[in-house]
């Protein structure tokens, strides 16, 4: 599915999806990975990417504690709100641009039938598909996917 992207453009995308259990999505050049790792790992994860010089930009689900997120899960509320702060932190230092969206901006934009079409579904947890959902998301609003040939994939 690579016709969709624009060319002549090198950047390296880093998506993260923060919580108990993190999900990753990276994007360079058309080509995208993703995958999850739990919280105690996904810091040191983060660190080392960012600090290799591996990634350009980075995208971060955006998490704000309310009273259903609290009685869901305290420990996984708190880990989010953690990873989040240490992204972009790192991000500060390492000079890498980040960026936060919305949960629900990046599931009504970049829905299952879109990374499926896209070949950016990931079979199994969601966290990696939904660190995907703001990937793509954010290459569409950076126009570095060509939105016309996106429509037309779609459309087929």
């Amino acid at each position: 599915c690579t016709g969709i992207y624009v060319t002549g453009i090198t950047v390296k995308v880093l998506a993260i999806d923060p919580g108990g259990n993190t999900g990753f999505s990276t994007w360079e050049d058309g080509r995208f990975r993703a995958w999850a790792e739990p919280w105690s790992d996904a810091c040191a994860t983060v660190h080392r990417l960012l600090a290799e010089g591996d990634i350009d930009r980075c995208v971060c689900e955006s998490f704000h504690i309310s009273t259903a997120t609290a009685k869901k899960s305290h420990a996984g509320s708190l880990q989010a709100i953690e990873l989040i702060g240490i992204t972009r932190y790192l991000a500060r230092v390492y000079d890498v641009e980040f960026t936060l969206q919305s949960p629900s901006e990046a599931k009504m934009f970049a829905t299952d039938t879109k990374l499926k079409a896209m070949d950016m579904w990931t079979k199994g947890v969601d966290h990696p598909r939904d660190a995907t959902r703001h990937l793509v998301l954010y290459l569409c609003n950076r126009r570095l996917i060509d939105l016309v040939k996106l429509r037309r994939l779609l459309d087929n």
